[in-house]
């Protein structure tokens, strides 16, 4: 929809509405960017959950099924209306000095940019820190402030081959652009010095140092100072306190177990990703079977294998792909409620038909909440890494509750296994071509190896005429977002995806296949198929009623059993097992 000089407002998926203020990047336009993303911010009422603010656009987050997306539109072309020109003029108020050391140890591409530009080191220096810069957005990380605009004369490009490790703190140079890397993390931007200062803070809220429409200035100091200043700002990085029963002593974790719950909302636009379970539709069964809120936090065993003892007498249950496993000898069933006393042991060795599932116990997960919610995001210092020896704790611990109805907390439920997956084509349909889109949704394309928590990338079929455009301007992202880059084998975005990015995205899977593509092993072949948006809107309903229906289900077998059968504790050489007598 084209509603003012270049303005579109299309949707993403299900639960997105990109607002697009034009291609080229302004001051103003950023400004106009700040003022509406705020005025949105207040519509909690019809339907918005949070806003990504970028250079050039807004992504709005929505509640799919509150949202009421024509009021939305026509409210947003309001609120531009009545934006006048004086307006997206703004005084230079708050300038926030960011300290820097530029060095050689710490600059470490200082010496690179003097021959690129045959300016000396001392000049770059100069010019790097008389400027005052904006920040126009905060994305790629969380805390990752992009700041303009960067002196023509040391405007150098990024880096051909990026680095896997960028220190924290380290100031770069991308073209007009000049960034702090929050924390350790890749990059591909110029390294030109260090500030000791500590961008995002996850016990801290806002977490972030910059947000949008600030105005920063670097600050030359010596090695010294910055050791002295480095040492202050970071004292508080300490260990998490975990609070509550401990219930379970873990043995062995891979680096796929974490703790997750249905996410964190608010905080996107600080570039904080919702993260979660990868599979929500697991994750929620699981916790039905005992009892749970939908939302109390889980383990997630992705890829991964896990061990744990049972610190005291708990009630389990594993959804999602099926496990290899066993407790004290006895094979795990999934989709239902395990009695697992205290002494015994949980493994885990491996997962069939999937990639990813849950273990709820009954009472929830007790692990700390940062920024409103219990999810592990470790690469931001986000909760905690488990290993050996890591104890995992309950805030109420249900066993004595449940124990007499447990046999009859079960669901017979598997998701069938799927290899086509439904979307909704946008929003950046304007860089394909007709025959790049339909060619899209006809091939199939192969999981590779290279997937993780934050994406899943796909091969397209030899041949293929699709490719993406090279780099856009940065713009929000969600999960199940699928990106083109330029070589055209699609990212798909997960739970733990970057809040921005750069690639034209050609379309989202809705949420619910999400779930289930989260499950597809690498080397299997996908397809897609286009849907509408009210489509996508029915079967999320459906979706709804259907865990309404599973929860209800199991309360009535709950309330059967318990009037049948009689729970017995029998002990026989030393071993407790639980049995269930009809009466």
């Amino acid at each position: 929809m084209m509603v003012r000089e270049g303005m579109e407002i299309q949707i993403m998926g299900e639960e997105g509405l990109m607002i697009d203020f034009g291609g080229k990047l302004s001051k103003e336009v950023n400004i106009m960017v700040k003022i509406v993303s705020e005025r949105l911010e207040g519509l909690r009422s019809l339907g918005v959950k949070e806003v990504i603010p970028a250079y050039t656009t807004i992504l709005v987050i929505l509640d799919p099924l509150k949202a009421d997306r024509n009021r939305l539109i026509d409210e947003v072309l309001k609120i531009v209306r009545n934006i006048k020109s004086e307006d997206l003029k703004e005084d230079i108020n708050r300038v926030i000095e960011v300290p820097t050391v530029y060095d050689s140890q710490y600059g470490l591409d200082l010496e690179d940019i003097s021959k690129l530009t045959k300016l000396s080191i001392e000049e770059i220096i100069n010019l790097h820190s008389k400027q005052v810069y904006r920040v126009y957005m905060v994305g790629f990380i969380p805390g990752f402030p992009y700041m303009g605009e960067v002196p023509e004369e040391i405007a150098v490009p990024r880096l051909e081959n990026p680095r896997t490790k960028v220190p924290a703190g380290s100031v770069g140079i991308a073209g007009v652009q000049t960034g702090i890397y929050p924390f350790e993390s890749p990059g591909g931007w110029r390294i030109i010095g260090r500030t000791p200062l500590r961008l995002f803070n996850p016990n801290k809220d806002p977490p972030t140092l910059f947000k949008i429409g600030d105005y920063v200035k670097f600050k030359p100091i010596s090695r010294e100072a910055y050791e002295k200043m480095r040492e202050l700002e970071w004292a508080d990085v300490g260990t998490l306190k975990i609070e509550g029963e401990p219930i379970l002593k873990v043995d062995v974790a891979g680096p796929g177990v974490s703790i997750q719950d249905l996410g964190r909302d608010g905080y996107r636009k600080y570039g904080v990703p919702v993260s979660g379970a990868l599979d929500k539709e697991s994750f929620i069964i699981a916790n039905m079977i005992v009892g749970n809120d939908v939302n109390d936090a889980c383990i997630e065993i992705f890829q991964s294998s896990f061990e744990a003892t049972a610190l005291q007498d708990i009630i389990i249950s594993i959804c999602g792909a099926r496990v290899y496993g066993e407790i004290d000898g006895e094979p795990i069933e999934n989709c239902r409620a395990i009695p697992v006393r205290k002494g015994c042991k949980i493994t885990v060795n491996g997962l069939k038909d999937g990639m990813v599932a849950y273990m709820a116990v009954a009472g929830g997960i007790n692990e700390p909440i940062i920024l409103g919610s219990r999810s592990h995001y470790t690469t931001a210092g986000i909760g905690r890494s488990l290993c050996e020896n890591s104890i995992i704790t309950i805030a109420k611990n249900r066993f004595n509750e449940l124990i007499d109805v447990c046999p009859s907390m079960n669901i017979d439920w598997k998701r069938e296994i799927r290899y086509e997956f439904r979307v909704i084509i946008g929003p950046h349909t304007k860089y394909f071509t007709e025959d790049m889109i339909n060619e899209f949704l006809n091939m199939k394309f192969t999981v590779t190896s290279n997937l993780n928590r934050m994406g899943y990338r796909l091969e397209k079929e030899e041949g293929a005429k699709l490719k993406g455009v090279g780099r856009l301007l940065s713009c929000g992202t969600i999960p199940g977002a699928i990106q083109v880059p330029g070589d055209g084998n699609p990212i798909v975005l997960m739970a733990d995806a970057q809040t921005t990015g750069g690639y034209a995205i050609i379309g989202k899977i809705i949420s619910p296949d999400l779930y289930a593509f989260s499950q597809v092993e690498p080397g299997r072949k996908v397809n897609f198929k286009q849907i509408s948006l009210s489509e996508a809107l029915k079967i999320l309903d459906e979706r709804m009623k259907m865990y309404d229906y599973l929860r209800k289900k199991i309360q009535e077998s709950m309330q059967e059993f318990k009037g049948k059968y009689r729970h017995w504790i029998v002990k026989f050489q030393g071993k407790v097992y639980d049995c269930w007598i009809k009466t």
